[in-house]
């Protein structure tokens, strides 16, 4: 009965040591597998794209904000206020503007009945584009001692240059004319005029 009971178990001891054996080997040939190197997918490259040169945009930028009436051939201050005074007969101006976007001058005028009214006249033609009632402030409801054109006058004698605006306003308790004036060296001035004496209060460079 001894001698049976070991035959067996010496089988069963062959059989683990050759499924062990199998088992190693398996592991080895994954281990293998997975330490292989693997090889990234190439990244595909686009066309290159320039920039733009923005030297060109920048330089038609600044030649469009340096333009006005004087280099334009287009009517300027003194005259917009003749044709605007010529549009509404017995009528005061109290303020100029040109508005470039437009091509044109805004006109604030006291009418001789003593209500606003702003007038937008073509700068090319001195024609009329347009009108509509506006509401004036305290101290252009009554005609000033000195007129939009003389203020106009004095200040280009004491600088030269272009007039963009001009208005009748209220500072320190006088009734002013304000000026803007772009001189004929292209600097920006600010120009203060009493609206009783012509005289000229100040004169700023902004």
């Amino acid at each position: 009965m001894a001698t049976r009971s070991r035959i067996p178990a010496a089988l069963l001891a062959a059989g683990a040591i050759i499924f062990a054996t199998a088992c190693s080997t398996d592991a080895d040939s994954n281990a293998q597998d997975s330490s292989a190197p693997t090889t990234a997918p190439t990244a595909e490259v686009g066309p290159t794209t320039s920039e733009p040169d923005s030297s060109t945009s920048t330089s038609q930028d600044a030649d469009a904000t340096q333009t006005g009436p004087s280099d334009t051939g287009e009517l300027l201050a003194v005259d917009a206020i003749t044709a605007a005074e010529d549009l509404e007969p017995g009528g005061t101006v109290v303020s100029v503007d040109y508005e470039r976007d437009q091509s044109a001058w805004e006109v604030e005028i006291l009418t001789e009945s003593g209500e606003g009214i702003e007038l937008l006249v073509d700068a090319q033609t001195g024609e009329e584009l347009g009108r509509m009632p506006t509401n004036l402030d305290e101290e252009q409801m009554a005609a000033p001692s000195v007129s939009a054109q003389d203020a106009a006058n004095s200040g280009l004698e004491a600088k030269p240059g272009t007039i963009t605006s001009l208005e009748l306003e209220r500072e320190a308790g006088i009734i002013i004319w304000q000026l803007d004036i772009t001189a004929d060296d292209g600097s920006e001035w600010e120009l203060d005029i009493d609206s009783e004496t012509g005289e000229v209060l100040s004169t700023e460079q902004d």
